[in-house]
């Protein structure tokens, strides 16, 4: 008699299964995922750019998505808790090559505020909304 137990690893091949079939429905996922994770994280790492301009600062877009970026790869790859004050250290030690003093505490407060404070709010209040009983 063949053992029944479902296990974490056959939950894992069952679910690939059902997300092959998904594929093999609507191929064009096939390409539509990839593009959107990779606009997602085009204009995440544009967000240092755009927080310059908005500061009146002179940028050029590529080397500011760039250094984003490697800083993103760098920070990820780092088994950190939290990492938050890394990322920190970690972009002022990077754009301190192109924003001085003021400049560039103003543009990791702007940036690190639209990348990181505004989504945790909007989140948590989310999170608190989905907790709410429904009424009616």
């Amino acid at each position: 008699m063949a053992d029944k137990t479902v296990t974490p690893m056959s939950q894992g091949s069952m679910a690939g299964k059902g997300e092959a079939v998904m594929l093999k429905k609507a191929p064009g996922l096939f390409i539509k995922m990839p593009l959107t994770s990779f606009l997602q994280l085009f204009l995440y790492h544009s967000i240092p750019f755009f927080c310059a301009k908005a500061l009146g600062l002179s940028a050029s877009w590529l080397p500011c998505v760039l250094t984003q970026s490697f800083l993103f790869v760098s920070v990820s790859s780092l088994p950190l808790p939290g990492a938050s004050g890394v990322t920190e250290a970690g972009f002022a030690a990077l754009f301190g090559a192109g924003f001085t003093g003021q400049d560039l505490a103003s543009l990791l407060i702007l940036s690190r505020t639209v990348s990181f404070i505004i989504p945790l709010i909007v989140t948590g209040i989310l999170s608190l909304l989905a907790r709410l009983p429904e009424r009616g």
